[in-house]
């Protein structure tokens, strides 16, 4: 389903920085953000990293992400946070 063409688009677009000797960065990114109710997301930020060399690869990746469907009440679509964890 859905969440299986969303973990599969991370892998395939996700890119490791790396630093001044061409080494890739490697940790874990907690990204918290918004899925509004056109399926766009918004507010994407940082909750936890365990190596701020990816924060701005994690967020721009999030960012870019195809919609996603809205979460729905009453059959109406609704802004919803979600978080994330990202292992580079």
């Amino acid at each position: 389903g859905g969440d299986k063409a969303r973990l599969q688009w991370l892998r395939d677009n996700i890119s490791w920085p790396r630093d001044a000797n061409g080494h890739l960065h490697h940790g874990d990114v907690e990204l918290d953000f918004v899925v509004e109710r056109d399926g766009s997301v918004s507010n994407v930020k940082v909750s936890s990293s365990d190596n701020p060399e990816l924060n701005s690869a994690a967020i721009r990746l999030i960012s870019s992400m195809p919609k996603w469907a809205p979460a729905q009440v009453n059959n109406q679509p609704v802004r919803s946070p979600l978080s994330i964890t990202l292992l580079f």
